[in-house]
């Protein structure tokens, strides 16, 4: 996303779903107008690390 490589970012999506085989909705909006919606990209990478910080925080307090 720094780069503005937003053909990269949309092969990571579709990989990314293809592997988990979860259907990401808010991708269809970054694919019509990255530039417009790129928050939704940004608040999806953000909330990538939050469930990785919930688990450690989970482990810890057993």
């Amino acid at each position: 996303i720094i780069f503005k490589d937003y053909d990269r970012v949309f092969q990571i999506l579709l990989q990314l779903s293809g592997y988990s085989d979860v259907y990401f909705s808010f991708a269809d909006e970054l694919f019509m107008d990255f530039e417009k919606n790129k928050d939704i990209a940004y608040t999806f990478i953000n909330a990538l690390g939050k469930s990785n910080k919930i688990n450690e925080n989970t482990n810890k307090q057993n």
